[in-house]
């Protein structure tokens, strides 16, 4: 990911990139040779040189990364899942708040053009559940993390954006080939009172990488893909079915804008700050607890082959 921000931001007038910094010096010259920028090998030199700092390390490394260019006072855009616990995301949030620095995550999907087109065309109180599924090999490092946090979080937080509410898992099932788990059913109900439905699969095992979105509200139900991407629309009383236009824009590069817009003092209710963040891995977390403390059966298992319920 962190060769992507690179390209992103360099092709951007509003930004100049300045420093590359990664372990693997080798990479790092390849990279900010390829956008003029310069080579550190010391993660303060890189933050002293920046206005704002993007962190694209393993997931592990988010929370230390972050918290000392927030210390800084440095504005910083960190990919998801924001860190590694929900604990040491309450922290970063606190340090930005003191350092008067903005923080936000890297919850692309939310640009995806058919979430940008949902946001904009559904009332968020409108929506009466909320069906996502997500599955592919798209994984973390080997015993990094879990369905849950590698994938999850992703589609915890859309459904909390889309609803403009805080989630409250209320049961998980899934599937731990390891100390973590590798494919996950998720029930949770938002605040506003819709119900949301999530798979996550991180080891397909034959199955096709899909990524899928249900939304249903009294009148109409919208089916999207968000690989291709497509949306459609269809009138639960007639069953009229209509295909809805969408933009165009690669999710990272309009990611990027908002930041830049964010950072400008601009609307910043798009791009995930690190409340959102917080609040996703927060609901992560608890959808683990809730499969730790579920007993195995067939019922539970059968829940992943799950379908949208409406």
């Amino acid at each position: 990911m962190g060769r992507r921000h690179a390209r992103v931001l360099a092709s951007r007038a509003e930004f100049r990139l300045v420093a590359v910094m990664d372990l693997e010096t080798r990479a790092a010259t390849e990279v900010a040779g390829m956008y003029g920028a310069e080579t550190v090998t010391r993660e303060r030199d890189a933050i002293a040189r920046a206005d704002a700092v993007v962190v694209a390390t393993p997931i592990g490394a988010h929370a230390p990364s972050v918290r000392r260019a927030l210390a800084d006072g440095r504005h910083v855009l960190v990919e998801k899942p924001i860190a590694a616990t929900a604990r040491d995301a309450k922290k970063l949030v606190a340090v930005a708040a003191a350092n008067g620095a903005r923080l936000f995550v890297g919850h692309s999907e939310r640009f995806n053009p058919v979430v940008r087109a949902l946001a904009r065309l559904v009332e968020p109180a409108s929506v009466v559940a909320i069906a996502l599924e997500r599955v592919g090999a798209t994984r973390g490092r080997v015993g990094e993390e879990g369905a849950l946090v590698n994938l999850g979080v992703h589609d915890l937080d859309l459904a909390a954006y889309l609803t403009r509410s805080p989630l409250s898992p209320a049961s998980c099932t899934g599937e731990r080939l390891t100390v973590f788990e590798e494919r996950a059913y998720v029930h949770a109900v938002a605040t506003s009172g819709a119900h949301i439905h999530v798979r996550v699969d991180q080891r397909p095992a034959g199955q096709t990488r899909h990524r899928t979105i249900a939304l249903a509200t009294a009148t109409h139900v919208w089916h999207g893909d968000l690989l291709v991407p497509s949306l459609a629309r269809v009138c639960r009383a007639t069953g009229a079915r209509e295909t809805i236009p969408l933009d165009t824009e690669e999710p990272l590069l309009a990611q990027a804008r908002a930041f830049f817009a964010a950072l400008r003092g601009g609307a910043s209710d798009e791009i995930a700050t690190g409340l959102d963040g917080m609040r996703a891995l927060q609901a992560a977390e608890r959808a683990r607890r809730r499969l730790v403390e579920a007993p195995d059966s067939p019922a539970r298992r059968e829940n992943l082959a799950f379908h949208a319920p409406f």
